[in-house]
């Protein structure tokens, strides 16, 4: 089974739990531990949104209600509310999508679609240290059905690492045009509009795929994608077991203003699957997994280093995968299976079903992709 789409961020959790498991102690951290609490299926932590002084938000699915709860700092619950799925706008359907935590603030974002103008409508809401939301939302804007991104279903967007910038980001439609294109909003914490750009990606539109987006501190934004081949050239390289796309990484600086492009490679390898992190003095940090040229099969994890100005690599390193670690917590049935395929040079990944738009708009979190080795 070929590659499907593996973050970095999952292989360094994976390495993380691997080690906490192995070592009871660490001086890296201290491990506080709460209450018991019992999870199933219709009582489960969701999400952790960010904390204050006093403690931490999560939301909670339970009891097929999705609540928005604090967590003080002796990991008890002491506030609770019921978060509202559906609600109305002008007499029609208003959906809840997220709550984030920006700055010091929650808000919590919703949307609804007109069938009449189609159009689709995406709201704010401030909610309170005591957990109250806003009773009157705020629309941010608006976006029409045939976009290539958002459309119906919410608007995607991803926070800065600092929380002080917020990039919504949609297509303009699905007119023929030569090039994707794109609408960037920028808003602060405080859900003040900072600035907004229509832009176009320098890659056809109907050959390039976008993979991930990112924001930093400073408002600079960082697109990465795949551009495929023609058709034709798609089929024969398949057909030669080559691959068939590249990573290209775009960024747009000074209010996007200023585009630059980078492609990312490595030698005698084929990148199957990359992240994109930013470093404080603007350098790339970039990390994925790769095969060999000419398979799709995982070998092994690899890390590059990039002059965010020049362009230039500066550091790159690459790790084949072993197979102790790729047998690790097995059964002696899944060890035996595993060593024949690894004997053959062949290493499966396959990842658990996930909603692709909900990987777009919560590109800032680890999405719901499990490692089955």
């Amino acid at each position: 089974m070929i590659i499907k789409r593996l973050s970095l961020l999952l292989l360094a959790v994976f390495f993380n739990l691997s080690a906490s498991f192995a070592q009871q102690k660490t001086d890296k951290a201290e491990v506080r531990e709460g209450p018991e609490a019992p999870m199933s299926k219709t009582n489960t932590l969701e999400e952790v949104i960010g904390h204050d002084a006093n403690g931490y938000y999560v939301t909670r699915y339970a009891r097929k209600k999705r609540l928005l709860e604090h967590i003080n700092t002796d990991l008890k619950t002491d506030k609770s509310i019921e978060i509202p799925l559906k609600m109305e706008y002008n007499g029609m359907k208003r959906n809840y999508d997220e709550i984030i935590m920006a700055g010091k603030n929650l808000y919590m974002f919703s949307y609804t679609s007109d069938r009449k103008t189609k159009m689709n409508y995406f709201f704010v809401q401030k909610i309170s240290r005591e957990l109250e939301i806003d009773p009157n939302p705020t629309v941010l804007f608006e976006n029409d059905f045939d976009s290539d991104i958002g459309g119906r279903y919410g608007v995607p967007f991803t926070v800065s690492d600092d929380q002080t910038r917020i990039l919504f980001y949609r297509g303009k439609g699905s007119e023929e045009i030569k090039n994707k294109q794109m609408i960037f909003t920028v808003y602060d914490e405080n859900m003040k509009k900072l600035w907004e750009r229509e832009v176009e990606i320098p890659y056809a539109a109907d050959l390039f795929l976008m993979d991930n987006i990112r924001i930093d501190n400073d408002g600079n934004i960082y697109l990465t994608g795949k551009e495929y081949q023609e058709r034709e050239e798609r089929r024969l390289s398949r057909r030669e077991g080559k691959p068939s796309y590249k990573y290209h990484m775009v960024s747009f600086r000074d209010q996007a203003k200023k585009t630059k492009t980078y492609d990312f490679e490595l030698d005698q390898k084929f990148i199957t699957d990359i992240r994109i992190g930013i470093a404080a003095n603007g350098d790339l940090v970039a990390a994925g997994l790769y095969s060999d040229k000419g398979s799709y099969s995982v070998k092994g994890a690899f890390y590059m280093l990039v002059d965010g100005e020049t362009r230039q690599v500066k550091k790159q390193k690459s790790t084949e995968f072993e197979l102790d670690f790729i047998t690790q917590n097995m059964s002696d049935r899944e060890k035996k299976k595993r060593r024949r395929d690894f004997a053959c040079g062949t290493i499966l990944y396959r990842s658990r079903y996930y909603n692709h738009h909900e990987f777009q708009r919560r590109n800032k979190y680890a999405h719901n992709v499990s490692l089955l080795l």
